[in-house]
């Protein structure tokens, strides 16, 4: 199994999670990993009805999608973790190798194929 080219992979996904991410939150400082979602601020200070509901829209649609960006920068982050200490590659569930093609589709995968639809109910 070539580590190299897993790890290469998920750094760059690490990346573009992150500055994803960066776009509408920032990093909570008192919870590793948890990312709070930005309210963007009226230049002028002044804000109709109108913005204020397209306002809390935004919000919604930001919160919406930094709940999955977070998860999946939790998962590429222990796989990182499971490089650096020799785990990757295991499935949690049976301890058994991850096939190479789950592997190459999805570098942070944690289960075998055969557990692969009780992955999600892993906790990170």
């Amino acid at each position: 199994m070539n580590l190299d080219q897993y790890k290469i992979r998920l750094e760059e996904e690490k990346t573009k999670l992150t500055s994803e991410l960066s776009s509408f939150a920032v990093q909570d400082k008192t919870t590793p990993g948890d990312w709070d979602v930005v309210r963007e601020e009226d230049p002028s200070g002044q804000n109709s009805s109108d913005d204020v509901a397209e306002e809390l829209e935004n919000l919604s649609e930001r919160e919406a999608t930094e709940e999955p960006l977070e998860k999946q920068l939790a998962k590429v982050n222990l796989a990182l973790e499971k490089i650096a200490n020799g785990k990757f590659g295991i499935c949690e569930i049976n301890g058994e190798e991850i096939e190479t093609d789950r592997l190459n589709a999805n570098p942070a995968a944690r289960t075998c194929k055969e557990h692969m639809s009780e992955e999600d109910n892993l906790a990170l």
